[in-house]
């Protein structure tokens, strides 16, 4: 049976990713490249990690029902980032596709996510890079960071409304735009 906690944690997080999506429905196909001055990332790119960012969830889960008392966050044990290497993964897709992933991630995470019973949810997880005021790598139950993975769909709706809202760059759209010949 699922935990009355765990079943909150999921519905937040399905009312979430719906919002999420009737935003992508409406993004138009040629504001995908648009970012945000003070964002290191264009609106597709927050959608590919959005559509790869689950699975990383689903690997460190299973790490998690294997016992362990405490997991590294997107391979931050030795020194990887999975986080970009699966961005990367998945640069030439379509939108459409992209979205596509972006569901089959999350109904994979929502199913090991109802799978976890109490005493996964105190599991460590360690945030790579991310220090403590002592220099110790930060760690937070699992519970926590399930609570900041609900919330994650927001953060990244938040991004990309900002970079679809941002006039493109006049000098990018002479260049690209500039005449054979001219």
């Amino acid at each position: 049976m699922m935990l009355p906690e765990i079943r909150v944690l999921i519905e937040r997080a399905e009312m979430r990713r719906a919002a999420l999506e009737g935003l992508l429905e409406a993004v138009p196909g040629d504001y995908w490249d648009r970012r945000a001055p003070e964002d290191e990332w264009s609106a597709v790119e927050h959608l590919r990690h959005v559509a790869t960012v689950d699975d990383l969830l689903v690997s460190l889960l299973r790490e998690v029902e294997s016992g362990l008392d405490e997991v590294w966050l997107a391979g931050g044990a030795p020194g990887g980032d999975d986080r970009i290497a699966a961005m990367r993964s998945v640069e030439g897709l379509s939108v459409e596709d992209l979205v596509g992933r972006m569901r089959g991630a999350r109904q994979r995470a929502s199913q090991q996510v109802r799978r976890l019973g109490q005493g996964a949810l105190e599991t460590a997880v360690i945030m790579p890079g991310a220090v403590d005021a002592w220099g110790m790598p930060v760690r937070w139950p699992l519970r926590r960071y399930l609570v900041a993975w609900v919330e994650h769909d927001d953060v990244h709706g938040t991004a990309i409304r900002r970079a679809i809202s941002t006039p493109p760059d006049l000098s990018t759209i002479m260049v690209t735009q500039r005449r054979p010949g001219a």
